[in-house]
């Protein structure tokens, strides 16, 4: 089982790099924005699933407000 330091690390880590991308949309470098995405892709692809769950919950609320 993963630690929970881990887990807000590995979930905060997401997060950051998310926001690193949207940072990217908006500055309309195209390049930058689609190496993130793809960083992002492989955090997902190595998250646990308790982890993918916080992160669905997170944008869920997100969207919710």
């Amino acid at each position: 089982m993963i630690e929970e330091t881990e887990m807000n690390e590995n979930v905060q880590n997401y997060f950051s790099i998310l926001m690193e991308s949207l940072c990217a949309r908006i500055e309309g470098n195209e390049e930058r924005e689609d190496s993130l995405l793809d960083y992002l892709d492989k955090i997902w692809n190595n998250l646990t699933p308790e982890e993918i769950e916080i992160i669905n919950k997170i944008i869920k609320e997100f969207k919710n407000d």
